[in-house]
């Protein structure tokens, strides 16, 4: 967008370097696609997301217990009481298994904590899926190439050929400090640098 693209690249003397991955809104057409269900009890949008990986990692070779009663006909529930082992009348009892090629994304210590925290549902055949809320994800991750800001015009455009819109010098230095360090601006232009960094909490 605009008339120009910035390319934003980092360089470091040495082995670490301070990098904060910094986000923009997700595009609305990608929101009503994929956060298109409402939590009929917290009104906010979720979507439904699958709790496979392609590749094994430690603890995750577990079967989860789920169970649903079927009379009268119920949804299929996680069974940490591990009700199995003793079945009940009127229940059906299922150790889930990832189909083929797939793996247990998570432990089972933190697939329980997602069942005590509400956060995961069952397809009709009892695979478990987490429920993913739109407003907990920070957005989209930036790339190096910044087209999303629009050049400076109207009042804001100082005549400085080389002036850069304080939005632009807001995200370099939120990516590449934290509050109380300490900004070199070596090009001394018409001050972006320095009211950003000022804003920003930045010496």
């Amino acid at each position: 967008m605009g008339e120009y693209t910035t390319t934003f690249s980092i360089y470091s003397k040495i082995g670490y370097y301070t990098w904060n991955p910094q986000y923009i809104p997700y595009d609305p057409v990608y929101i009503e696609a994929f956060y298109r269900y409402v939590n009929s009890e917290t009104g906010r949008y979720d979507r439904i997301v699958d709790l496979t990986a392609a590749k094994p990692s430690d603890d995750t070779g577990y079967a989860w217990q789920v169970k649903r009663r079927i009379d009268p006909p119920g949804r299929w529930q996680a069974d940490l009481e591990d009700g199995w082992q003793n079945p009940q009348p009127g229940w059906e009892y299922k150790a889930f298994y990832t189909y083929p090629g797939r793996y247990r994304a998570y432990s089972k210590g933190n697939m329980i904590a997602f069942e005590q925290a509400s956060r995961t549902v069952y397809t009709k055949h009892g695979m478990p899926c987490y429920k993913r809320y739109h407003d907990e994800q920070p957005g989209v991750p930036l790339q190096d190439n910044l087209d999303d800001i629009p050049p400076i015009t109207g009042k804001d455009d100082l005549g400085y050929p080389t002036q850069k819109p304080e939005e632009l010098l807001e995200r370099i230095i939120q990516a590449g400090s934290n509050p109380g360090n300490l900004v070199l601006d070596p090009f001394c232009g018409c001050g972006t640098a320095v009211d950003a960094a000022e804003k920003l909490v930045r010496r």
